[in-house]
């Protein structure tokens, strides 16, 4: 008996706008794969109110609805691959991620500045442009003494890091993964988000494996 393919479709916002279930299966190629979609929204918030909002509320209210509403699913289809389509607080994004884990294979779907349409790959920014990431600093042998870490992934936008210091002034260890070339839809294709994601993972593996005294992580995105 042959299995099913199932797809969950995860629309999660909370920032001026709602995804819709429309927009999101128009966005998603033909196949012949179960789409079960589900509606994952966190709020209406508007940008100019992210300083000052509750996030550690919503992250509780956020895991109260993944126990109800995606949990089940993930369990019940443990072979189902994930779309996902977020428009959210970047922290927000975050905890769902690590809520949701890595254990089934996903998409992301992106809304394209210019075009206002959700993609999962487009062509690049303008003509002439190359995705590249300058190389990460990494430590390469075990170092010890307290201390916090400071890690800046600026895609988008370069980050400052006399701006981080302002929050960190004096971290042990400073790792940024960024962009030779920042801009707002530099991550246009699986690859360039994959290549992100590897980075940030290499990152935390020195701090697992060689910056084992330090005592927290401040991650600015």
């Amino acid at each position: 008996m042959i299995e099913e393919q199932v797809q969950i479709v995860i629309a999660h916002y909370g920032v001026n706008r709602r995804i819709t279930e429309a927009e999101c299966l128009s966005a998603l190629p033909t196949g012949s794969q179960k789409n079960i979609f589900v509606d994952f929204g966190v709020g209406y918030a508007a940008l100019e109110d992210l300083y000052d909002l509750a996030f550690e509320n919503i992250a509780l209210a956020q895991r109260r609805q993944f126990t109800e509403t995606l949990k089940p699913l993930l369990e019940k289809y443990p072979s189902a691959t994930i779309a996902y389509f977020g428009f959210i607080p970047i922290p927000v994004g975050l905890h769902l991620g690590y809520l949701v884990g890595n254990t089934h294979p996903y998409t992301i779907y992106q809304l394209h500045h210019q075009s206002n349409k959700w993609f999962a790959d487009h062509a690049t920014p303008k003509i002439g442009y190359t995705f590249e990431l300058k190389p990460t600093a990494l430590p390469i042998e075990k170092q010890r003494g307290k201390g916090e870490v400071v890690i800046r992934i600026g895609t988008s936008f370069a980050i400052d890091q006399q701006s981080t210091a302002e929050v960190v002034p004096t971290p042990a260890n400073e790792f940024d993964i960024a962009v030779v070339t920042p801009d707002v839809d530099a991550l246009f294709s699986q690859g360039n988000i994959q290549a992100v994601v590897n980075a940030f993972q290499e990152v935390l593996n020195s701090y697992a494996n060689l910056l084992t005294d330090r005592e927290k992580i401040h991650l600015f995105v």
